[in-house]
Formats: C-alpha cells, sequence, structure tokens
C-alpha cells in the first residue's frame, strides 16, 4: 500500500507498508488520487484541476438483446458518459446498460470515510475549488441531468425512468421485466473539473 510519495531533487521517496522505495520516474494509476499525489508533488500542471466524484450504476438483462455495443448520442454540453448497452464481458447472455451518474462526495464507492480525501482536494485553491462546484451545481442543465440520474437510482419506480428516459433510445422494445438494477455494478470516474475556466472538462479537451 503506498501511503506517501515525496521528492528530492530529482528522485521520487514512495512510503509504502512494505517500505521506502526510491526511483526517477514513477506513474500513478490511482483514479482521483492520482491528481492528489500531482499535487503534494507540486507539479504545477496539476494546481489548475480537480476531481469530481461520479459513481456509475448500470441496469442488466439476463437474457441477450444485442450482438455488440450501442452507444446514444452524446451531448456535448454534458461531459459525462451517454447511456450505451453492451454485452457483458463474462456472459455473452447478458447485457448490459448504463451507467447513470450521480455527483458524490466521496472518492471510493461506499468507503465513506473517503470524503475526506474529497474536501483535502480544495485545501490548494479553495476559493477555486468552492466556485467551480457552486457553478457546476447551479448550471441548469446540469443540474437537470443530475437529478434525472438521481431518479435511475430509486428502488422500484427508477427502473421505469431509465427504461423511458434511456434504455428505450437503444431498444424500443425493451419492457420493465427485461431489466434488472446491478447491484454492486460500478464505481466512480474521477471527473476532472478546470478551475480557471470552472468548467467540467470533457475526455477530448483532456488529450489534445
Amino acid at each position: 500500500k503506498v501511503v506517501d510519495i515525496k521528492k528530492n531533487a530529482d528522485v521520487f521517496y514512495i512510503h509504502t507498508n512494505y517500505g521506502i522505495f526510491r526511483a526517477k520516474v514513477i506513474l500513478v494509476c490511482a483514479g482521483p488520487y492520482s491528481l492528489i499525489f500531482a499535487k503534494k508533488l507540486g507539479l504545477t500542471e496539476a494546481e489548475d484541476y480537480a476531481i469530481l466524484p461520479v459513481a456509475g450504476s448500470f441496469y442488466f438483462s439476463a437474457r441477450k438483446l444485442l450482438h455488440g455495443k450501442v452507444y446514444t448520442v452524446q451531448d456535448s454540453y454534458i461531459p459525462f458518459a451517454a447511456p450505451h448497452a453492451d454485452r457483458a464481458v463474462y456472459n455473452e447472455n447478458e447485457t448490459r446498460f448504463g451507467p447513470t451518474a450521480i455527483i458524490i462526495p466521496f472518492f471510493e464507492r461506499k468507503h465513506f470515510w473517503t470524503i475526506i480525501d474529497f474536501i483535502r482536494m480544495g485545501f490548494w485553491q479553495p476559493f477555486n475549488y468552492v466556485t467551480t462546484l457552486l457553478y457546476i451545481l447551479a448550471d441548469r442543465k446540469l443540474r437537470t441531468f443530475e437529478i434525472k440520474n438521481l431518479l435511475y437510482n430509486i428502488p422500484i419506480i427508477g427502473k421505469w425512468f431509465f427504461i423511458r428516459y434511456a434504455a428505450r433510445k437503444i431498444i424500443p422494445t425493451i419492457t420493465y421485466n427485461d431489466l434488472h438494477f446491478g447491484k454492486g455494478m460500478g464505481g466512480i470516474r474521477p471527473q476532472l473539473i478546470d478551475l480557471r475556466t470552472i468548467k467540467p472538462l470533457d475526455i477530448d479537451t483532456v488529450i489534445s
């Protein structure tokens, strides 16, 4: 387990529960924590960004409904992934629909203590961080999108909303009995937000 990463001159010191390792180059693949490490290491490029944790859930059918992957049209204003459907990797007769997208203040799903890490994210630039979060929550289109996705996760009625507004865009004949909520499916997507423009970034902007 990596406890901390520190940099001295051109050497990184990786503190773990098995001792300290030294390296000239490190690659951090830790979801939202990657940005926290970058900020702690003083990387100037990281100062302009923060993380908005987005929890994704899925519905699934117990029978084969598709032969491949089908995506709905992505709204360029909404940075979160548009609902899509595909066959499950572990079972080709199971079709998965989703994801839903709910903004939550946790860096790891169902690990509620990670709210501390979410709060820590704003320590570096507290004013810009809070301003950006308030702007995103106040945006009418993003707020409507978030309310709709909250409805998708409500027991019983959530499936009805998801079928009407998401699943039937992919398979118009799908019925209420076809879908089941995928308990334990999904995780956290760390959505990058730009503290300079106070807007979330889509993946194409990040890559370019």
